[in-house]
């Protein structure tokens, strides 16, 4: 069962101990409030009562929403205390790993417009292949070194903020014709997702890493 905790650390800025307020796990489910902490990465942040400074304190947590039946992890992979969400139904349900902040918004953000997130990584990787042909790898451009999803601009696009090495961040459009595609490609291919059922850890991980071995496993099979 979810429960707060608290620990006493020193602040980053004046040195002063102090209290700060942990979750170990947020239901999205059943309270609203903290959902849009974790959702705008909020909850990471804490002021310091002695010197008025903000600091972003990271530190474990499960996100669990009900409705959308999905959990993400964002901590130390396998380290998920199983008494966090055993006494749940677990039918149906997704499981993440998120190792930043941002992938455990963007996770998040995926699950509830209840997308997939081996299709959308694998489009990410291929937008930012596209980009990086088109620029010859930086020569004619900025390098873009993130992607992360934003929202869903309306029934036929996808919105995207691609980060680049050495110019401001963009919003770029993508057609769910291009993410139906790629969705079939997937679905006609159970073995891209075999390593995730066979990991020992509940939470997988879906990322760009991922998104790059599932292409070369496609492309193979599309020679073959």
């Amino acid at each position: 069962m979810a429960k707060q905790i608290v620990k006493e650390i020193e602040c980053p800025s004046c040195k002063e101990k102090a209290e700060l307020k942990m979750w170990d796990a947020i239901n999205a489910s059943l309270n609203s409030g903290l959902k849009e902490q974790v959702k705008t990465g909020k909850i990471f942040e804490w002021k310091c009562p002695h010197c008025g400074k903000t600091a972003r304190i990271m530190y474990p947590i499960l996100y669990i929403d009900m409705l959308n039946y999905f959990m993400v992890w964002f901590g130390a992979e396998g380290k998920c205390d199983p008494e966090l969400y055993q006494s749940m139904d677990l039918e149906n349900y997704q499981f993440r790993n998120a190792r930043t902040v941002n992938e455990l918004m963007e996770k998040i953000a995926i699950l509830e417009n209840g997308l997939d997130d081996h299709v959308l990584e694998i489009q990410k990787f291929s937008i930012v292949q596209a980009i990086y042909r088109q620029t010859e790898g930086g020569k004619k451009g900025p390098v873009p070194g993130l992607m992360l999803f934003r929202q869903m601009q309306d029934e036929d696009n996808i919105l995207f903020t691609v980060f680049f090495q050495n110019a401001p961040a963009q919003m770029m459009r993508s057609s769910m014709n291009s993410y139906r595609q790629i969705e079939k490609d997937v679905s006609a291919n159970p073995s891209l997702q075999k390593g995730l059922e066979d990991s020992k850890d509940k939470f997988q991980t879906v990322d760009f890493q991922w998104a790059k071995n599932a292409v070369q496993i496609l492309g193979a099979q599309k020679q073959g």
